[in-house]
């Protein structure tokens, strides 16, 4: 049976994600690329080189003026066209309902809507995204598919509880954007009345985010900030110091964060948003409401309040959480997605002993397998 050829796009390399599928789907019969710009990506297809296309980001690079935007546009919708007309397969994840910091929203909307409309498959990680992507993109129920984020067990390790015994340690993590919300959690962790420590750890993206940190840990010494990347390594063992990791985010719909988290086995406070909930409950995280001002202090004094075998509980229900979500069972259902793209898109049936698809046999003039 040929491999099954695909190419991701765009590359985000700091997010292991897409390395960690591509292993996986290799496993799978799939060869996977990378197009980390749109220029790369038109190559790929003009060479007829590939037979899925699977876009996991819709937004344009941040910076871009509104001409810019549109133009390129029009060159991303040209691409997906002529790919369609080769019959290569386009499959699309929702990752996220918009682009957390974009400038012009409502182009934003353009991108995801004629993604929806040109992809043969798209793949949501919960209900809320498949809410969503029929709602507000306008793609057929038919063609949804729900595959859950995959943990990261191969590149975190599971850690023992924390310690019971001291102050709580939080931490919150990941790249310092304003969409994160980690001044508004290190603001409400200064006027917290319990003993308790916070770390916030990431890379520094946002320099007025940045600033407003600094200033807020200068005047309480509980507050501790790394604005720095940390290897996966560092990751791993700051993670398994806390005893919770809080992702206070304002809009999102699925994370990365809160699967490495749980892959570690440590339970998170998070906003009840997205589809967060379908990935943990009360057994492995404390909820709050994103409306409530004080919902994250008050999340925080409930963690505070726990006794150490309540603790220890959740973080058992945490790393049980991320177990749920292998990574093998998610590359087999993404592969199912890839395969079923092809088809439709009059290609080859890449399933076991698969042949040529109806379309595709009628085009050669062979019998469909």
């Amino acid at each position: 049976m040929p491999s099954l050829r695909v190419v991701q796009y765009p590359r985000f390399a700091s997010n292991p994600h897409q390395a960690l599928l591509a292993q996986a789907l290799a496993a799978q019969g799939v060869e996977t690329g990378f197009a980390e710009t749109l220029t790369q990506l038109l190559r790929r297809v003009l060479a007829r080189s590939i037979d899925v296309i699977h876009i996991h980001w819709t937004h344009p690079p941040s910076g871009l003026g509104r001409p810019a935007m549109l133009a390129r546009l029009g060159v991303y919708c040209v691409t997906l066209s002529v790919a369609r007309l080769l019959r290569i397969g386009i499959v699309w994840t929702v990752h996220n309902a918009k682009a957390h910091e974009g400038e012009h929203p409502h182009i934003d909307q353009m991108y995801a809507a004629a993604t929806g409309a040109l992809a043969h498959r798209v793949i949501v990680q919960g209900p809320t995204g498949a809410g969503i992507a029929a709602a507000d993109f306008n793609v057929a129920r038919d063609k949804i598919a729900t595959i859950k984020h995959p943990n990261y067990a191969p590149i975190f390790d599971p850690c023992e509880p924390a310690a019971g015994d001291g102050p709580r340690r939080f931490l919150a993590w990941g790249q310092i954007r304003a969409y994160k919300g980690f001044a508004a959690l290190a603001a409400a962790f200064a006027e917290l009345g319990q003993e308790a420590e916070l770390v916030i750890a990431g890379s520094p993206k946002d320099g007025a985010e940045v600033d407003q940190l600094r200033e807020i840990a200068a005047g309480s010494p509980r507050v501790t900030v790394r604005p720095e990347y940390l290897e996966e390594t560092e990751l791993n063992r700051e993670i398994c110091r806390a005893h919770f990791v809080v992702l206070p985010y304002r809009d999102v719909l699925t994370s990365g964060a809160l699967l490495m988290s749980l892959t570690v086995g440590r339970p998170v406070i998070v906003p009840r948003i997205g589809d967060l909930a379908a990935y943990v409950d009360e057994e492995s995280a404390i909820f709050y409401d994103p409306d409530d001002a004080l919902g994250v202090l008050r999340a925080i004094e409930q963690a505070c309040a726990l006794d150490a075998g309540a603790v220890e509980r959740m973080s058992h229900a945490a790393r049980l959480a991320g177990e749920a979500q292998p990574l093998e069972a998610a590359a087999r259902a993404t592969r199912e997605e890839y395969r079923l793209a092809a088809i439709s898109s009059g290609g080859r049936d890449f399933s076991q002993g698969g042949g040529t698809s109806p379309r595709a046999a009628q085009r050669l003039g062979e019998p469909a397998a």
